[in-house]
């Protein structure tokens, strides 16, 4: 799993998901640490495995690695996580040039 290897070592990943665990240190339940990304990951895939879904391994483990990375935006400017973790995920990806694993709206439209 190349990809999920890229995104993981990557340095604004690992900037974010610092600064993440960091503001979360004192937090004593769900805190948004590796196991929780991992934990995300095996459940999806079981999931999609269980209901044979068509998304590969390394796509939904993609998925599950960038699905809270946001968090530490949310927590430092109010920014909901969702839409920061967006942009974040879109930064990373396109430096990665995983373009095959980038939603857009042209994209959507050209569809």
């Amino acid at each position: 799993m190349i990809r999920v290897n890229q995104i993981w070592k990557h340095p604004i990943y690992q900037e974010q998901l610092q600064a993440l665990q960091m503001l979360e240190e004192d937090r004593k339940f769900c805190r948004h640490t590796p196991e929780h990304f991992l934990d995300v990951a095996r459940l999806a895939y079981i999931h999609a495995l269980e209901s044979h879904a068509s998304a590969s391994k390394e796509l939904i483990y993609c998925t599950a690695l960038l699905h809270d990375i946001g968090r530490a935006e949310q927590y430092r400017s109010g920014i909901p996580h969702d839409e920061a973790g967006a942009q974040i995920a879109e930064q990373i990806l396109r430096d990665l040039s995983f373009d095959c694993l980038l939603y857009t709206s042209d994209a959507a439209d050209e569809a």
